[in-house]
């Protein structure tokens, strides 16, 4: 074990660690405390720069974890190097690797840094989207224009991390990248510590995470309506926030009446328990999800999941059965649906395909950990 300070740098110009909220803030900081085991240094750490409200404010600090917040999020990715290039100096941080979460306003950060720095230091790049996906192209002109500049960014990394194997394969077939750089770790998911046992399920319809029109709304609509026209027996639950979230709650309280939808906002893992608990199938309309970490959420809690096909959801059948999970088609008739629907609520999720995967998942902290020791490795003999 080397005890030579090797201390990772992830930047964070558009704030998505703080806005994000106690359960990202937990998860890097857990990153953090596995780096430092695997370094055998008290003093090597992760150190996170983000953006937020509150200039200058620390996102914590623990053995193996430092946070700061240094401006409002931006897409400004020159102003966001200059003031972490300020911190960086004023705290005389020693840098072994540059951890970026997206080949555009990060990746450049981190390169105009090392402009700044006049150092060759490592940058991984993590993908989370499925950018690669045709489809994530033709959601929109800004897509197709930040899936051109990837080609560059990718290509001048030092290492990327994808969350799926299928995802994984896109990113080569698409930008033709070496598969060599690639690693393949999702994300680590808070498994919960009580699993909902109901012997008929609730008939509510769960909508979990941002409310966003690449979230596949109007998909989900379509289903709401479809189903109501058999039935009027059943709710809808939605835990989440987003830019649409008032046109969608008001679309979905008109269609089915206020008192048939639960609107919970913006919860963390263990206030969402409760929302599990209350949820008879979890329905994702999303065209496009690389990994799905809300999908294998549902499914650890004993939430059957319906799905419109995905990366994320093809790889499910790595874990479960497929009696656990539907792929969800909104186009299909209404009473085709409805049978669906009923069918999931009385699935049951399968306890020992739940504890396969929680013992893989509980590998994948010290694997983002070990990803990072090797790059530094690697960079360290090239020099």
């Amino acid at each position: 074990m080397t005890t030579k300070l090797q201390n990772v740098l992830l930047l964070d110009p558009r704030g998505i660690v703080v806005s994000g909220g106690k359960d990202v803030i937990n998860r890097q900081t857990a990153y953090g405390v596995a780096y430092k085991h695997l370094q055998g240094n008290s003093r090597s750490k992760l150190i996170v720069i983000s953006s937020g409200n509150s200039k200058l404010l620390k996102l914590g600090s623990k053995p193996g974890f430092k946070g700061y917040v240094i401006c409002k999020p931006t897409i400004n990715f020159v102003k966001f190097a200059l003031l972490a290039a300020k911190l960086i100096k004023r705290e005389n941080l020693k840098l072994s690797l540059l951890i970026v979460g997206d080949p555009w306003e990060s990746f450049w950060t981190a390169n105009l840094l090392r402009i700044l720095f006049r150092q060759k230091i490592p940058i991984q790049v993590n993908i989370h989207g499925d950018i690669a996906d045709l489809k994530w192209r033709a959601l929109n002109l800004r897509n197709r224009i930040r899936f051109h500049l990837a080609h560059f960014s990718l290509k001048r990394s030092d290492g990327i991390r994808a969350v799926s194997s299928t995802q994984a394969a896109k990113l080569v077939k698409e930008f033709r990248i070496d598969p060599k750089l690639i690693t393949v770790i999702p994300i680590p998911i808070n498994t919960p510590k009580i699993v909902s046992n109901f012997k008929t399920r609730p008939k509510t319809l769960g909508f979990i995470g941002r409310i966003q029109s690449d979230r596949g709304l109007t998909d989900f609509l379509k289903l709401v309506k479809k189903l109501n026209s058999i039935s009027q027996n059943f709710t809808v639950i939605i835990a989440g926030s987003g830019p649409e979230e008032t046109r969608f709650l008001s679309e979905l309280r008109i269609m089915l009446t206020a008192k048939r939808v639960i609107f919970c906002g913006q919860l963390d893992n263990l206030e969402l328990q409760d929302v599990w608990n209350k949820t008879g199938v979890l329905v994702s309309t999303a065209p496009l999800e690389s990994y799905g970490r809300v999908l294998r959420e549902s499914l650890l809690s004993g939430v059957p999941v319906w799905a419109t096909n995905s990366s994320g959801v093809s790889e499910l059948k790595t874990h479960w059965k497929k009696s656990s999970y539907q792929i969800l088609n909104p186009k299909l008739p209404s009473q085709l649906l409805y049978e669906q629907f009923i069918n999931l609520l009385n699935a049951k999720v399968n306890k020992t395909e739940n504890d396969r995967f929680i013992k893989e998942n509980n590998t994948y902290t010290q694997k983002i950990a070990q990803s990072w020791a090797k790059l530094i490795a690697n960079e360290e003999l090239n020099i």
